[in-house]
């Protein structure tokens, strides 16, 4: 059972950790993409700037999925065959 709810805990540390991957791999296209939205649809395209929004990896959008990885690494670990 321990091996089983390591094997999870590892899983869900991959998943955080794909997060920043996948943002810094496609978030410049998805900003183009969102503002060439934007600009179909009349609205200037600087407003999701203005408003904060960002969709490569920097910041908190990269440390809090790193913070919640490297906790259940740790609990995948101590959960794993050896304790």
């Amino acid at each position: 059972m321990n091996t089983f709810i390591a094997v999870m805990q590892l899983l869900v540390a991959a998943a955080f950790v794909s997060i920043p991957l996948v943002r810094h791999r496609y978030g410049a296209t998805a900003m183009a993409g969102a503002q060439a939205e934007l600009a179909r649809q009349g609205v200037r395209t600087t407003v999701l700037h203005e408003n904060g929004m960002r969709f490569d990896a920097g910041g908190h959008e990269t440390a809090a999925p790193a913070t919640v990885a490297a906790i259940m690494l740790t609990l995948g670990c101590r959960a794993g065959p050896g304790s």
